[in-house]
């Protein structure tokens, strides 16, 4: 049950993992327009977008690749 998997290693190895990897990935993804206009690094919406379709991108190609390898 839940209080069992509380219990393992390898869940807060996880969990931690997660929470200080792509958590922290999440939030400056979504503060990166203005960490731009605070560093004056010109048009932020410029660097949002193309955040934003390497994101995009990033996670299709794997999906696409897995769905036509496997069998």
């Amino acid at each position: 049950g839940g209080l069992g998997l509380l219990r393992r290693l390898d869940f807060w190895m996880y969990f931690f993992s997660y929470m200080f990897s792509g958590t922290l990935g999440l939030v400056f993804l979504n503060n990166l327009g203005q960490i731009a206009e605070s560093r004056r690094l010109g048009d932020p919406s410029t660097l949002v977008s193309l955040s934003s379709s390497f994101g995009f991108f990033g996670r299709l190609l794997p999906a696409f690749l897995d769905y036509y390898t496997a069998k």
